[in-house]
Order: C-alpha cells, then structure tokens, then sequence
C-alpha cells in the first residue's frame, strides 16, 4: 500500500502540473507536518491526537503522503486512524490530494490512542514524508516525532466537605464551620421551602439536598456531599418555623415534597449600549456580532437572566484591539453546576471611514459544518445553529472520538475537556475561531455511565472480494475499502458480540464516484450507541474502447514486454549471423554466373569461363565435367603479369585480373581484392544496362 500512496502521490503532483502554467522557483514553497494533542495520559485511557499540515509559503500544497508509526505501541498503540478533510488512510499509510491546493493550517488525519498499563515514554513518528505543491516544487521534510508520556492516574480524592454553606432565608447557628455537621435554622412563619447554597471544598464533588420543602414546624434538612471516590458526608440542618398570628389554617392534608429544581442558565435580554448586535437577541442564541468605528475601544454590556439568582459575569468588553475582540457573558446557575455562555464578536475597524465598514476581506464564517462521534448520538442532532448538545456513553468511554470540521476552511477548531471523563456529567468545548478572529462555541455535555456498554462488533464481512483496511478488529471503529467504478451497493454483513444488541447498515446504497461513507450503528440494550465507519472510495474511471485507465496501463505493460522480447531476439539472430558471416570470410567461395564474362586488356576474345563453373581458392582448378576452357597455370599467370601488367583499380575488370586476385587470395588468406573486382563488375553490368536504356529512348 505504501508503494501504491507513493505513486498516488507523484501522479496527483503530474497531473496538477498538466492544469496550470507556472514558472518552477527552487526552495521557493515551504510546509511543516505537525502532531496536535495530548501528550500526557492516564494508564488504560484514550485519547485522540491529530496530523496536521500547516505554516505553508511560497505555494500553496497540493498533495502530502507518509506514514505514521507509535514507537513502543505496549506503551501508547494506534486503534484507528481517520482521514480528514480528503485524506485517504490506509493502516499505517496515508496521502492527502488536493487539486484545488491547501494554503491555511488543515487537519489531516485523526489517531485514536489508548495508553497501556503501565507508565512509559514513547513518541508518535511521521515518517517518509512528501509534500507537493502547486508551482511544482517537492519537499522531503525530515521525520516529526512527538512524546507522549503515560503515567499513573491521581488518586480520586475522598474529600467530602463543604467549604461554606448558607441560605437566603436566615442565619445558621452555629455559624458555619467545614468539620461541624449539624445546624439550626428559624424561618419566618408560611416559609414553605429554603434553598441553601452549598461549596464543596473540592470541586469534582457533588452536592445534593440543597433545596428542602418545609411541611411543618419542625423539619430536617440534610445535605449530602459526595467525594469523587464515592465517599459521603451529610450535613444536617434543623429548621423550626415560627408560629403564624392568624388563625390556625385548616389541614390541606399530605404535601408532595417539591422535586428538585431544574436551573435556568439563559438570558433574558442582552444589549449593547448605543450598538445593535446580530442577529437579533435571541435567549437560545449564543453567539453574536458588532462592527465598531477605530475611536471605540470598549463597550458597556447589560445581560438579564431569565433566573434571577443565576450569576452573570462579562469579560473582555474594554481595551479593543485594532481587529476581532471577543466579548464573553458567562451564566452561572445558582448550584453552579451549569453554565452557558454566550460571546459577541466585536470588531474595531482601522480606518473611522464609514465606507470601509464592510471592506473586511476576511471570512467571518465560525459555524461548524459537521459535528460526528464514534461514540454515539447528539442530542439533539447536529446544527450549525445550535450551540449545545448532550450524548451519553458508557463506562468505558474516557474522551470521544469526536469529528469536527469547519463550514469553511481557513476557520480553525480548537477542542478542550475531550480527555479523562469522570462518571456524570462533563463538558466538551469546541471553539471555531473564524478568519477574521470571531468566534463561535459549541458546547457538548458528556453523561458517562457507571456501567459499561455492549456495543461492540464480532466481525464485518464484506463480498465481491473486496477487504477492509485495517483488518477487522472489534476495537477498531474506521475503515477503508476500495471498489471499482460498477458497484453502487457493497454486500455488507455486520455481526454484534451480544446478539441482543440491535445491528443498522446506513448509507450503503447508490454509492457515488470517489468516498463514500458507510455507517454501521450499534445499539446495546441500555441505549448506548457505538458507529463503525467504512469509508468506500469508488474509483470513477473514464473508459477508452471499453477499457479504463488501469486496464490500459496493464495492457501497456504487456506490449512493452513483449517489445523488450521481440528485440532480444532480434539481436540474439543478429549476432549469430555475423558469426557466420566471419566463419565464411575464412573459406570463400566464387561463383561465376553463364553470363559472367571479363575484357581482355590483350584485344583476344578467347577469354572464356564455363558456365556455371566454381573456383575453388585452394585447388585453382574449376569443377567441371568439359575439358574447355583450359585452365591456367599458375606459371603462365605470373608470365601474363610480367608481359602486360593490369591495375586493379580502373573500372575494367579481367580475367588476369581475377586470376592474380584468386592466387593472391590463396597466398595471404585475404579475400578483400577478390571481392572488390566483383562488386566492380557488378556496377559495370548496371550502367550498361542503364546505357542501353537511355539509347532505347
């Protein structure tokens, strides 16, 4: 797969080089992976970190490829890896392509981790990186490796006391002290309840009992303070009411005991001396906006509860930077166990100029555009307008496998309180800090059980010979598999460890070219809710003749084989005929054709050779049944050359000639004049026949 990533890698960048036309500058574009997260966890915890690709120069990026690795995995392991914003993830591997290019900081990938047993160090690695960019240039940057360290968890804490306790109705006697238990109270007459408000000294314990319905004279109020360990203590308070003057009303009979209160932590109202926010108040809305002019550098801010004895607090309302300045009112229920925010983007222009008001090129978009988990289901379902969510996971589940990405994407997304979960309630806040620097805050409140959930998988299996990457793993929640461009439906088969827990297959119809998403929902019999995600890329591949790019590639590949065969053996012939040409070179033959036939530089036409005739270099004696011509000898030849010397080199070619040529051949074993006079008579014989072509015309 790694080899695969590569080449997905250097077509993405040829590809992108065959769209625009651009001039390469060496080391002109820069970029840097980065590892974000945790770095610390608790033994047998989980938590999610993220790869990044970010401080991009010079161009903007294109594609990034690598792998991601846990150095000591007993100590810190990998249960999931997932793709983010168009990354492709395969076990270890991973690429990220983008034709349009990439030029502000941009999650990758989200890792999974669960930390082991024991305390340990390891590091996350990111090795064998790529990165391309859009004017052409590549980078190999150096590997990234970030620490984790794992250690032993605190020890919860037993304290179950209360830092300070009091009630609007009256005094305590005595006056409160953390270690006394038991109090009176007096309450005027008709008093039907008292509120108390009660601190604990250590703020993850709980307190409850801290509204007492009063039936009669004479009634026990007890408080109790639960530890984060579990401990209790109580704290009592005797509350006597006096006797009313009037007469003595008549019986109504048994009272209910009022329920707990439910506290209200919206707003009533909210305004902005001399300014209108938008939108327009609203108590469910959360977030706001404001353009100031340069000169104001602080706004007066009044907010109501809708809960008159919910706490209000406002920060951040003076000493305006040039820019987006964030306002935040916090309203803080009477227990102070819930809270709500709200925030007002204020922005103070540079220039007083009117006109420039609306001249901020900057993106003021802070909405999410997806909010997913793993772990269950929100409630209620994500809306980019909506601010506040709950989900309840099992025991099990110490942070969320939380996916939150941007509505637009140079807004970034910061995430706290998504580690180390404590049984009840806790608070996810993801904040979404917009281009302009406005901000919108998205609050999840996480209900973790005391009891572990049953909603894990035994097995996925899936047809048509396809497989998942990674290999199926009960903890592992993402994966990917590819399918070719014909399947719009996978045969898909999801088996749950309890056969009791309830088993949907979501989106697995008309699957569309590229990445789709497969949801595989389990429900235990408690409610509680696990996702498995089965990212499907189907490849849209354009065909040519019936064949697709891949299909061509293959048959491409097989010609060239071919091709590199067929000239092997070409050239393994080749050289064989040469050696046997050589060998021939050494024991040549000439054959004389009937119509060969030689001038005589003598003037006689007695020069005659039989037809048909072979002269035999060593034996100088034609092969023939007829006693004529007569054959020279080897003295008469040399007499001939005494008597009327030749030149081998003029055009003519003559019997004494080829005989002087034969004996020398015999003498020096070299051919090469023998040949010449052939090759000479040859072109004699084709201008003559040219000659009497011309003649003829």
């Amino acid at each position: 797969m790694k080899k695969i990533l590569k080449a997905q890698f250097i077509i993405v960048a040829i590809i992108t080089l065959l769209f625009i036309n651009i001039n390469v500058v060496d080391a002109a574009s820069s970029a840097k992976v980065s590892v974000s997260g945790s770095n610390k966890m608790d033994t047998g915890t989980t938590a999610t970190n993220k790869i990044i690709i970010g401080s991009i120069s010079g161009s903007t990026v294109n594609a990034v490829s690598g792998t991601v690795t846990v150095a000591d995995s007993t100590c810190v392991s990998i249960t999931s890896i997932s793709g983010m914003n168009g990354t492709s993830a395969s076990g270890s591997d991973f690429i990220l392509a983008s034709f349009s290019g990439i030029s502000a900081n941009t999650d990758m990938l989200s890792l999974s981790l669960k930390a082991g047993s024991s305390p340990c160090k390891t590091t996350i690695k990111v090795s064998e990186i790529a990165i391309g960019f859009m004017n052409g240039d590549t980078l190999e940057p150096s590997d990234v490796t970030y620490e984790i360290t794992v250690g032993t968890p605190a020890p919860k804490s037993n304290d179950a006391t209360l830092q300070a306790l009091s009630t609007t109705k009256g005094s305590l006697s005595p006056a409160f002290a953390s270690g006394t238990t038991t109090y009176s109270l007096k309450v005027p007459a008709g008093t039907t309840s008292v509120p108390f408000t009660a601190t604990p000294n250590d703020s993850k314990a709980k307190v409850s009992g801290t509204t007492c319905g009063i039936s009669s004279d004479s009634t026990t109020c007890t408080i109790t303070v639960t530890a984060e360990d579990g401990t209790t203590k109580k704290y009592t308070v005797n509350v006597t009411r006096e006797a009313s003057s009037d007469p003595e009303p008549v019986d109504p009979g048994p009272v209910d005991p009022e329920p707990e209160k439910t506290y209200e932590t919206r707003l009533k109202s909210l305004n902005v001396s001399g300014f209108e926010i938008t939108p327009g108040f609203d108590k469910d809305t959360t977030t706001y906006n404001l353009k100031v002019v340069n000169s104001v550098t602080s706004i007066d801010v009044s907010a109501l509860p809708i809960d008159s004895t919910a706490n209000v607090e406002i920060s951040g309302n003076k000493n305006f930077k040039v820019g987006v300045n964030v306002v935040t009112i916090t309203v803080k229920s009477e227990d102070g166990k819930s809270i709500r925010t709200y925030k007002i983007n204020v922005t103070r222009l540079s220039d007083e100029n009117p006109s420039k008001k609306a001249e901020d090129p900057k993106s003021s978009d802070n909405f999410l555009k997806t909010l997913t988990s793993t772990n269950g289901d929100f409630n209620p379902s994500f809306d980019k307008n909506k601010s506040n969510y709950t989900i309840k996971v099992g025991h099990e589940v110490t942070s969320l496998d939380l996916e939150a990405i941007a509505n637009n994407s140079k807004a970034k997304v910061s995430i706290e309180g998504n580690e180390n979960f404590q049984v009840g309630e806790n608070t996810v806040t993801i904040t979404v800090t917009a281009e302009d620097g406005s901000e919108r805050t998205y609050t999840i409140t996480v209900i973790r059980s005391d009891k572990d959930s049953d909603t894990k998988l035994k097995d996925i299996e899936i047809g048509g010979g396809y497989t998942l990457s990674p290999k199926f793993d009960p903890d592992t929640f993402t994966y990917t598999v590819d399918v070719d461009d014909d399947i719009d439906k996978l045969d898909l088969k999801a088996f749950a460890q309890n056969e009791k827990s309830k088993v949907e297959i979501i989106g697995n119809e008309n699957l569309q070219n590229g990445n789709n998403v497969i949801l595989i929902k389990v429900t235990d019999e408690n409610g509680f809710v696990q996702y498995y995600r089965v990212n499907v890329n189907k490849n849209a591949q354009k065909k040519f003749l019936g064949l697709n790019l891949k299909q061509w590639l293959v048959l491409g590949g097989m010609l060239f084989l071919l091709g590199i065969i067929f000239l092997l053996l070409f050239l393994l012939k080749r050289k064989k005929e040469e050696k046997e040409e050589v060998k021939e070179e050494k024991t040549p033959i000439i054959e004389f054709n009937p119509e060969f036939n030689f001038g005589s530089k003598n003037g006689t036409d007695d020069d005659y050779v039989e037809s048909g005739a072979v002269l035999n270099q060593y034996s100088g004696v034609p092969v023939q049944e007829k006693e004529e011509p007569k054959l020279i000898a080897e003295a008469e030849v040399k007499d001939a050359e005494e008597e009327a010397p030749f030149d081998y080199y003029d055009e003519k070619v003559t019997k004494e000639e080829l005989l002087a040529a034969i004996e020398e051949a015999k003498r020096t074993k070299d051919s090469s004049k023998l040949k010449m006079l052939y090759k000479q008579e040859m072109l004699n014989r084709e201008k003559e026949a040219l000659r009497k072509k011309d003649s003829h015309r």
